[in-house]
């Protein structure tokens, strides 16, 4: 899932330093300190995030039925930790996405519920009622929880990516 928020920081320059840190003898532990920098720059809001996510209900079930086991389900991790534990930072200094990203993962989550970090992110959601076959709303626990520590942090995380490209190229020059 990627940020609806935007952090966008000058591609092309970040870009155009990873080239000149692969030009220099070392470029490519030079390039892994950056990487390393600009996912530092963003771990802040990953904290929150995860702290959120992870601090969701905490029910979990005393033992799987036979049927849970078979269809996947008979996870005892609670959902908010599962979504807590796909929370993570990709930074990229080649190809057409370079920067850095703050993701969560769709799999991995309990009773193969894949689209929970986006679901709960939003204010409510639709699903079905087992054995139903009908359908009703329900409103997120945490609302706002992936976007709105991106939000609120945007110019304090932006600084702090263009501080890492900054010293980086500053380094390299010398």
């Amino acid at each position: 899932m990627a940020a609806g928020v935007e952090l966008t920081i000058d591609q092309r320059e970040l870009a155009r330093l990873s080239e000149r840190l692969h030009a220099q003898a070392d470029g490519k532990a030079l390039r892994r300190q950056l990487s390393a920098q600009l996912r530092k720059a963003v771990a802040p809001a990953v904290a929150q995030i995860k702290s959120t996510a992870g601090g969701m209900g905490r029910h979990t079930p005393a033992a799987p039925t036979s049927r849970e086991k078979y269809a996947g389900g008979g996870s005892s991790q609670s959902l908010g930790a599962a979504i807590a534990k796909g929370i993570g930072v990709r930074s990229r200094l080649s190809g057409p996405l370079v920067g850095v990203s703050v993701r969560a993962t769709k799999k991995g989550n309990p009773r193969g519920f894949r689209n929970a970090p986006r679901r709960f992110n939003d204010r409510s959601f639709r699903h079905p009622v087992f054995g139903s076959g009908r359908w009703v709303e329900q409103a997120s626990p945490i609302p706002d929880y992936f976007d709105g520590p991106l939000r609120t942090g945007r110019s304090m995380y932006r600084l702090a990516c263009i501080t890492a490209i900054n010293e980086m190229s500053a380094r390299i020059a010398r």
